[in-house]
C-alpha cells in the first residue's frame, strides 16, 4: 500500500505511538475534519496575518499537499472560504493554520479538512513578504517541506520525510497488536491480563 494512504487509514493515534508517543502540534483545534487525512507538507511563513503568501502557496503546492501556515503575529484570519475553494480547486488535500481562520460554517459545508489556532471574523490583509517552502518550528513538532502531516479529530502528527517507511512499518505492527488485543477482549479477557501476556506492562500509559 502507498505509505501516505497507509498512515491516512491508520489515523493519528497509532502514528503517534510509532513516533514514541509524539504529542503532535499543540494549540491547534479542528475547524473542519471528517475522516483522517494525510499528505506531504507545503509550508508557508507569514506575519501580521498577511494572507498573500498563503494564496501563493495554494497555487504552487502540488496536488495532494497539506498546506501548513505559520502566522508569526496573528491579527486576523489568513484562511477563509475563498482560500478554501481555491485550495480545493488546485487539489490541495487539507490545511493546518497556526494562526486564525474565518468562514467556519462555509468551510465545514465544503468538507475541507482544516485545523487552526482559532477563528475570528476579522480578515488579514495582503502585503509583501512571506516565505514558502521553509522549515517551521511549531509547538510540538517542526515541519519541513515534504514531511508527512496526518490529521484527524484527535490532532495533527508530523512524520519526518526520511522516516516515512520506518514509521509506516511501525504503525502496521501497532495495528496488528491492537487487532490481537481486540480479539482477546472479545474472548472475555481483561485488558490488564492481555497486556501482561503481550509483555506490554510498563511500556504503555
Amino acid at each position: 500500500m502507498d505509505p501516505i494512504k497507509a498512515l491516512e487509514e491508520a489515523g493519528t493515534a497509532p502514528v503517534s505511538d510509532a513516533l514514541s508517543r509524539q504529542p503532535g502540534i499543540s494549540g491547534v483545534r479542528p475547524v473542519s475534519i471528517g475522516k483522517p487525512v494525510a499528505g506531504p507538507a507545503f509550508t508557508v511563513r507569514t506575519t501580521r496575518s498577511n494572507w498573500l503568501p498563503v494564496a501563493r502557496a495554494v497555487e504552487e503546492a502540488p496536488q495532494g499537499s497539506v498546506i501548513v501556515v505559520y502566522d508569526e503575529e496573528p491579527l486576523g484570519a489568513v484562511w477563509g472560504e475563498l482560500m478554501t475553494r481555491s485550495a480545493m480547486a488546485r487539489g490541495v488535500k487539507a490545511a493546518l493554520v497556526y494562526g486564525y481562520t474565518r468562514d467556519t460554517m462555509e468551510i465545514r459545508e465544503l468538507g475541507f479538512p482544516l485545523y487552526s489556532l482559532g477563528t475570528t471574523p476579522r480578515a488579514g490583509a495582503p502585503g509583501e513578504g512571506g516565505e514558502l517552502g521553509v522549515e517551521l518550528s511549531l509547538p510540538g513538532a517542526r515541519v519541513r517541506p515534504g514531511d508527512l502531516v496526518v490529521m484527524d479529530q484527535d490532532g495533527v502528527i508530523v512524520v519526518p520525510g526520511e522516516k516515512l517507511e520506518e514509521i509506516v512499518d511501525a504503525t502496521r505492527r501497532i495495528l496488528d497488536l491492537e487487532a490481537r488485543i481486540r480479539a482477546k477482549i472479545q474472548d472475555g479477557k481483561g485488558l490488564y491480563t492481555i497486556l501482561l501476556e503481550e509483555g506490554l506492562l510498563g511500556k504503555v500509559g
